[in-house]
């Protein structure tokens, strides 16, 4: 096999066999040789996302390559340093779908100082595009982890089944202020208060939302909202968010899903508003929706502030509520966009 001198290459050349390389091979060379580091940071590998799995493992996704680095007690590892913090190491390139890259702390060190030290290693070698964070066990206060030095825009921000220690008001409210997140999951959490905050997310899911209030859901940030809840209270729900949007609020509103036993409660909020067989086909709908709800029954009602036209379907166990935004209408076949134009919803 014929070798070369990575490091005698020109830039360009030495790039593009950088971008042909293991995530973790890269990582590897990046912590045992500053030369190499420095070489790397000149122009910082593009990857699409990293992800922080807290407090177990981070994630880093690339097309060409993917690596999972784990914070595990693993026996065997090779001991160094990454920025200055000692740490016990080891790779695993087995798996045909990522590398593996094992971490844990050396002698003096901790398990926070180890994960920050691979955070601050990482984003000085990689231009990230995505940063999501998933929350699975809480041993400190929320406001006190590392990432929020580092980020507070997300992609995903997840928090699920943390019950001890529970989440406090203060981290919740923290949490309301700082995140800024395109997708914002909160799921099967124990807490000892109500919560009736906004998020700044465009896409939010609850599961189990016995801790908030329908004021939670008060916000023109909201794109698309799920509710998982096994009671009518998502019924409460439904009724804030239906109420604010016939009066104008909610403007960025798409979706609203709430999956419980309801039918007759939504149905019963229709009163009073005028509303008539959806002019949309069951696969219009069915597109829309993406998760393929019943169609039959859906009904179409118009706010009087604007005019904006909304569906409503409903079946045994959902209540789903689909705002039509001019955007949306470009996928509507002919026959649906000439019941539009009678409507003047789409111009001639």
């Amino acid at each position: 096999m014929q070798t070369f001198n990575l490091m005698g290459l020109p830039s360009l050349a030495f790039v593009q066999v950088i971008k042909k390389c293991d995530i973790v091979k890269i990582i590897e060379l990046t912590i045992a040789s500053k030369r190499f580091k420095r070489k790397v940071q000149e122009f910082k590998l593009k990857v699409f996302t990293l992800t922080w799995k807290y407090p177990y493992s981070m994630e880093i996704f690339s097309p060409g390559s993917s690596a999972r680095i784990e914070f595990f007690r693993q026996d065997g590892l090779q001991i160094t340093k990454i920025n200055g913090t000692l740490i016990r190491m080891a790779s695993d390139y087995s798996n045909p779908h990522y590398s593996l890259l094992f971490v844990k702390p050396g002698q003096s060190s901790t398990w926070v100082e180890v994960q920050e030290s691979v955070t601050t290693h990482l984003l000085s070698i990689f231009r990230v595009v995505k940063y999501n964070f998933e929350l699975r066990s809480k041993h400190h206060d929320i406001r006190s982890i590392y990432i929020w030095k580092y980020c507070r825009r997300f992609n995903n921000f997840d928090i699920t089944d943390i019950q001890k220690p529970r989440v406090s008001l203060d981290e919740m409210t923290f949490l309301s202020k700082n995140i800024n997140a395109e997708y914002l999951y909160i799921r099967n959490l124990k807490m000892d208060f109500r919560f009736g905050g906004t998020f700044n997310c465009k896409h939010l899911e609850i599961t189990n939302p016995l801790w908030a209030t329908t004021e939670c859901l008060n916000s023109d940030h909201y794109e698309k909202i799920k509710i998982h809840v096994h009671s009518k209270r998502s019924f409460f729900f439904f009724n804030r968010v239906l109420k604010s949007w016939m009066k104008g609020g909610h403007e960025h509103l798409e979706m609203f899903y709430a999956g419980a036993s309801v039918r007759g409660d939504a149905w019963r909020m229709l009163e009073g508003i005028e509303h008539t067989p959806t002019c949309f086909s069951n696969l219009e709908l069915q597109f829309r929706s993406m998760d393929g709800h019943p169609t039959d029954n859906a009904v179409d009602f118009r706010r009087p502030t604007d005019g904006r036209l909304a569906t409503l379907l409903l079946d045994e166990y959902l209540v789903l509520l689909l705002v039509w935004h001019e955007k949306h209408f470009k996928f509507v076949f002919e026959g649906t966009k000439t019941k539009l134009r009678k409507l003047k919803l789409i111009s001639e």
